[in-house]
């Protein structure tokens, strides 16, 4: 059996990935309009006795259909489709999966990282993924009774809370016992998720997590193989992906995709370097009010003053931090300075 999906964007394939894997059989990306020459060549190769489509004829057209019906005549082709990428993965799970599965994986169809690393480790194991709404308020209604006819003993829940949404979590925790396996990015997710679906591993598939293409058809073979496949930076390898790749001693390392895509540095799991730190902003002191005026002490008459303004001003300075220090005010003591001067009140 073979399975073809879209390869300019990656919701049904990321479905397709555990199903093809269930089956033994590969996964193989096509344009919309029309399959690539090198597909249809591999797939006059493979010349299997079934074909499943995946999508609707926006992401699968009926001329592929037709492509795939000539290069072979013999061969049953089945499409399974949907009104939307949800749906499509709630139908293809239901079809690869009629018996059940023992473990689902759940991730967003808003983005593919989370869900590539999760379509090998389910394909290893037999399980499934399922793509749903991440940022919903709960799970769409039809998805508890597909959870109830796959009834998996577990659910785990890919990605972090940004990607899947804690309502969503909690909605399929009622249904099924749930765990979630995330991390603070897409790398750090990846390491995680193939962390607890292989304790142990003699091969590692290596793919950038920038693009999902190499992936896609790459996952599906490290699925068969029980191998894990890691999403990486592309020109080198987060610190977390080498310590888990030196973990299992693994003797094979795969690299999916040309070296645009993922460095030959890679392969020998070069550490990226850490980032350069934030640029150092010097904030200044807010400047500090001045602090009071030198006591004039008693050296002010009011004959001094040209007028009853220049008086009062002189006392408001000082008045503050030293009382009437040159009794400009007289006995009344009535805050007015000088009352004799033009201008006084």
């Amino acid at each position: 059996m073979v399975y073809v999906a879209k390869g300019t964007d990656y919701p049904d394939a990321l479905s397709a990935g555990p199903a093809a894997a269930r089956e033994g059989g590969p996964l193989l990306l096509t344009l919309t309009a029309q399959m690539p020459q090198g597909v249809a060549d591999e797939l006059g190769r493979l010349h299997p006795q079934k074909v499943v489509i995946v999508g609707g004829v926006n992401s699968v057209s009926d001329a592929v259909a037709d492509t795939i019906s000539a290069i072979l005549p013999e061969a049953e082709v089945v499409r399974v489709g949907g009104a939307d990428r949800y749906e499509v993965s709630r139908n293809l799970v239901q079809y690869a999966f009629p018996s059940g599965v023992t473990r689902l994986y759940v991730a967003t169809g808003a983005k593919f990282p989370d869900a590539l690393s999760a379509s090998s480790a389910a394909g290893a194991l037999g399980g499934a993924v399922l793509l749903v709404n991440g940022g919903a308020s709960g799970l769409d209604s039809a998805v508890p009774p597909l959870i109830e006819l796959l009834h998996p003993q577990r659910a785990i829940v890919a990605g972090g809370p940004n990607s899947v949404s804690p309502s969503v979590e909690s909605s399929l925790s009622s249904l099924v016992p749930t765990s979630r396996i995330g991390g603070a990015d897409r790398y750090e997710a990846s390491v995680n998720i193939n962390a607890e679906a292989f304790p142990t591993a003699t091969q590692v598939f290596l793919a950038t997590g920038s693009t999902f293409a190499d992936a896609l058809a790459g996952g599906v073979l490290a699925g068969t193989l029980a191998a894990p496949l890691f999403v990486v930076p592309g020109t080198c390898v987060t610190q977390g992906i080498a310590d888990r790749v030196n973990s299992y001693g693994s003797t094979q390392r795969v690299i999916l995709g040309g070296p645009n895509s993922v460095s030959d540095a890679v392969a020998s799991l070069f550490v990226c370097p850490p980032p350069p730190p934030p640029p150092v902003v010097v904030v200044p002191d807010p400047p500090q009010p001045p602090g009071p005026p030198a006591n004039p002490g008693d050296s002010k008459n009011c004959s001094d003053f040209p007028n009853w303004a220049a008086a009062k001003a002189w006392y408001d300075t000082y008045f503050p931090y030293y009382g009437d220090i040159a009794g400009l005010d007289g006995n009344d003591k009535d805050g007015i300075p000088c009352e004799s001067l033009p201008g006084a009140p």
